[in-house]
């Protein structure tokens, strides 16, 4: 749960939604006491964590329509995240003075020939989390020449093989 929240903050931040960085990063604060200890997860706890997490989607799906969420339902949640660290020091969460800045790339001048040699192995777990390495071969072969050499490995015995592991590589 840290690094979803984790990769939150540092999503908003990359568009400037100030809003959302500071939330995240209180409940990110609280979720750091959980894992190290510093906080137990009683039945306040838990539920503050909740309802957070509840708020911090709210907050998400607000910037995502470009609308907003009344500060002080925010500063509510706020207050119990910081309830629930007690007289640990949250640090600044001042964000007043973030701006985003975009970054501009010029695509007139055509790229250097370069040759790339990628080695891809596809694991068990790649397939058990829905991806399929034909979508990736597809996105490579679109930025250039793409030549492909497949090793196939014999299949494993009826006895030992898995059918959840893949035999090419």
């Amino acid at each position: 749960m840290f690094r979803a929240v984790h990769s939150i903050k540092g999503g908003a931040g990359a568009f400037g939604l100030n809003a959302l960085v500071s939330f995240a990063h209180r409940f990110e604060t609280v979720l750091d006491a959980l894992r190290s200890g510093r906080l137990a997860l009683d039945p306040n706890a838990l539920h503050v964590l909740q309802r957070s997490a509840d708020h911090l989607t709210q907050l998400d799906e607000a910037a995502h329509d470009d609308d907003a969420v009344a500060p002080e339902t925010t500063a509510g949640f706020a207050s119990q995240l910081d309830a629930c660290l007690g007289d640990d020091d949250l640090g600044s969460d001042d964000y007043s003075d973030f701006e985003f800045a975009p970054v501009s790339l010029s695509f007139d001048e055509q790229p250097p020939d370069l040759t790339f040699q990628l080695r891809f192995v596809a694991k068990a777990a790649l397939y058990v989390n829905g991806h399929d390495p034909a979508l990736l071969i597809a996105a490579l072969a679109e930025l250039g020449t793409l030549e492909v050499a497949l090793k196939v490995f014999g299949p494993p015995g009826w006895r030992t093989m898995d059918p959840e592991k893949p035999c090419l590589m």
